[in-house]
């Protein structure tokens, strides 16, 4: 056998080969040798097992060269763990710098809500002046109400003699003018800005003499010609000009102080005050929510009021947009509730007007009832009045409306039909 082979050739003979003992006669050999010979099968085989070894452990290699090459060649594990560690340390400044631009966003929403709060203060008080310049600007006008109209009429001249002939009292006008256009059938408003204050005060003040006097002789003669009840009710009368929001809000106070009288409370009306006899003032049970409110509501508040059952309606006349909103109701909490979740929904909050109605019953079977008109004067009065003759209980209403073409009164009749609308949709449901 040649030396020079290889231990794998030699390997490879011995696989190959068998060995056979011979059989032999006699005794030529040592016990050593005999002895050696009987051992190759058992050689054999263990070379053969070592030769399966061997062969498993080139197996076992070979992969591990391959994981190695997994691990760490080009795209080997070790490079894609490298990458996702880069991606994380990139992801993590971006979380950073996302965080960051929150906590600024947080901040400027923060400093946005307290410039909306400031700038809805400011916006009152400049309201709450315009309304007191307006009010001194009219500190001595008068309006004088259903007085016909003649043709050529010269007011100047013709106001002071009525006043004069009906009141006794001697007034003259720095200038006096008919309200709007002409209207067939229907006398016009006349307005007046008297020279001398004082006079107004002579003047209404000789009005509510003459009023009483009337109520007084109404009283002893209960026989009084229907005709003659006729005429005095057809009869002109005299109011001070204000602007609209004293006007509508002295109505409020009137129809409260009624009701309260009705109730045996001897409330009084005290300058633009309703006073109950303990000196404490009259408050609406339910205001209009302001920025503040809304704008200080946690989720969890938010979340309750997106849970209310509401029906909503709209309508439109001449670009002019009413959208109904109505829920069930059965005490404040649940009216102001209502008030919120429609100014917290911006396809409401952004109306020119948002009209609250509400009217229900306790459980001692009392009822209560009242209206925001929200600039939108007579409107509340009208929908009460309304919900009143329908017997409607129980039920919430804010009607927004978005202005556009001018619709005059037609638009009241809008609002009493969507009201309708919506109380009916959501009754039958």
């Amino acid at each position: 056998m040649n030396r020079n082979r290889s231990r794998t050739e030699q390997k490879s003979l011995l696989e190959g080969h068998t060995f056979s003992v011979p059989s032999i006669t006699g005794n030529p050999f040592t016990p050593e040798l005999v002895s050696a010979v009987h051992s190759l099968p058992s050689l054999q085989a263990s070379l053969g097992e070592i030769t399966d070894s061997l062969r498993t452990i080139r197996n076992l290699t070979e992969e591990i060269s391959e994981i190695k090459k997994d691990l760490w060649e080009q795209d080997g594990f070790d490079h894609r763990i490298k990458q996702i560690a880069q991606q994380q340390a990139d992801g993590d400044d971006e979380l950073q710098q996302l965080r960051q631009e929150n906590r600024s966003l947080k901040e400027d929403v923060n400093m946005l809500k307290c410039i909306v709060i400031n700038l809805e203060r400011t916006v009152i008080k400049n309201q709450n002046d315009i309304i007191d310049l307006k009010s001194r600007s009219m500190k001595q006008n008068i309006l004088i109400h259903n007085l016909p109209e003649e043709d050529d009429e010269d007011l100047f001249v013709k106001i002071p003699e009525l006043i004069k002939r009906h009141f006794k009292v001697q007034t003259s006008f720095a200038n006096i003018h008919r309200n709007g256009p002409k209207i067939q059938g229907k006398a016009r408003t006349i307005t007046g800005r008297l020279n001398k204050f004082t006079d107004k005060d002579l003047v209404l003040q000789a009005q509510r003499d003459i009023k009483s006097q009337r109520a007084e002789q109404a009283e002893q003669a209960e026989g009084t010609d229907q005709n003659s009840s006729e005429q005095q009710n057809s009869t002109f009368f005299i109011t001070p000009q204000t602007p609209i929001e004293i006007s509508e809000n002295r109505k409020k106070l009137l129809e409260l102080n009624s009701k309260y009288w009705k109730a045996n409370v001897k409330t009084r009306i005290i300058g633009e005050k309703l006073v109950f006899p303990n000196g404490s003032v009259h408050r609406d049970k339910v205001q209009k929510p302001k920025a503040e409110q809304i704008l200080g509501m946690d989720q969890s508040e938010r979340e309750a009021l997106k849970k209310i059952k509401v029906t909503e309606l709209e309508t439109n006349e001449g670009g002019n947009i009413f959208r109904g909103i109505g829920g069930t109701t059965e005490c404040y909490n649940h009216v102001r509730d209502m008030y919120k979740k429609t100014l917290c929904d911006k396809s409401h909050a952004k109306a020119d007007h948002n009209i609250l109605v509400y009217r229900f019953q306790d459980s001692n079977g009392q009822i209560h009832e009242g209206y925001n008109d929200d600039g939108e004067f007579g409107a509340g009065r009208r929908l009460v009045k309304m919900m009143q003759n329908l017997q409607i209980k129980n039920m919430t209403v804010v009607i927004s409306r978005f202005q556009a073409k001018h619709i005059g009164g037609r638009r009241f009749e809008i609002l009493e039909n969507l009201l309708a609308d919506v109380v009916l949709r959501h009754t039958s449901q």
